[in-house]
């Protein structure tokens, strides 16, 4: 991308510190064996690299930019680190670390991080989304890919994958796009693709808040 989308990792002492008030990778991919995710085959198939975290931090917290279309945004900041620890991420020494505020029942309970500066806008052809993910909490949260695309903005999102504790590689479907609630025909998908506005990753479920680092955002054919 022009901007490179950048995702924050933490050094396996960082995340031991008592300042960041997490347990060490080894625990928590222990925690994560204990859960039903199941690591996705990541495809081979030509592939592009969207954000190599090489190159500054282009995303931001959408927090309350976006009242006036609805209700509070639980996104709080996404901040830019080097800090890395052995295969996190798996491209890179960068990542990004995304906080979240609570998200009760009560609330909107989405968090939304974006970025309108993209490397390139054409996905034409690209079906896959991958995202190295580390979840140092204690709980699983939901996590989805949107874009917002043509002159009309409009909005498609897939279905959200529960991220465990944990380091992970998260793969998203483009081709289970949703729009407005049902599943995007094949002609929105392939025009959407042609002409992406704005990336987005988004979570949407109830949770205490808490951080997650992301890197190496990449497509897949």
């Amino acid at each position: 991308m022009k901007k490179s989308f950048v995702f924050l990792a933490c050094t396996v002492l960082l995340f031991a510190a008592a300042g960041c008030g997490t347990t060490s990778a080894a625990a928590k991919d222990a925690a994560a064996e204990e859960s039903a995710y199941i690591e996705p085959a990541i495809p081979s198939t030509e592939t592009a690299v969207l954000d190599d975290l090489s190159d500054g931090n282009y995303w931001q917290a959408v927090g309350n930019s976006w009242d006036k279309w609805g209700a509070h945004n639980l996104s709080l900041s996404c901040e830019l680190s080097d800090a890395a620890f052995k295969n996190w991420p798996t491209v890179g020494t960068q990542s990004l670390d995304c906080a979240m505020d609570a998200a009760p029942a009560s609330s909107s309970k989405q968090a939304c991080w974006f970025c309108d500066s993209l490397a390139f806008t054409d996905w034409t052809g690209y079906k896959y989304v991958a995202i190295d993910i580390y979840n140092p909490e204690n709980f699983a949260f939901a996590l989805s890919w949107v874009i917002q695309a043509t002159d009309a903005w409009t909005w498609l999102q897939t279905p959200a994958v529960e991220v465990p504790a944990g380091r992970h590689t998260v793969l998203f479907d483009m081709s289970k796009f949703m729009k407005d609630n049902a599943q995007a025909d094949n002609a929105a998908i392939t025009a959407a693709l042609a002409d992406v506005k704005r990336a987005i990753f988004q979570s949407t479920n109830e949770n205490p808040g808490g951080h997650f680092y992301v890197g190496n955002i990449r497509l897949y054919k």
